[in-house]
């Protein structure tokens, strides 16, 4: 519960209020499938989901950190993510190769 605690603590740069405040702001943007006030729907939708994108982005930068140490990777976790950057690059490069011989 202190994870959600801290998220939502207003002096939380993830504080729900906060990115629904930046999204309304100069975006405009707004839930299309919401009857009545769509700015209230979006407000209540951003959340439901900022915790839980919170806590999983922790965990998965957590596991990372672990699974660098583990493996020893020199540079540590900057390492692993710079060469899963590089091979991710790659394999885009590769499959918009492979799109345009379409």
């Amino acid at each position: 519960m202190y994870l959600i605690r801290s998220v939502n603590d207003e002096n939380s740069e993830q504080n729900p209020q906060n990115i629904i405040d930046d999204l309304l702001g100069p975006t405009s943007i707004t839930l299309a499938e919401a009857e009545g006030n769509t700015d209230e729907a979006l407000k209540q939708e951003v959340a439901k989901l900022v915790p839980a994108g919170a806590i999983f982005g922790g965990l998965a930068l957590g596991t990372l950190c672990v699974i660098s140490d583990i493996a020893g990777i020199i540079g540590g976790t900057q390492g692993m993510l710079i060469v899963s950057e590089v091979v991710f690059d790659i394999y885009r490069a590769w499959s918009d190769e492979k799109r345009d011989q379409r």
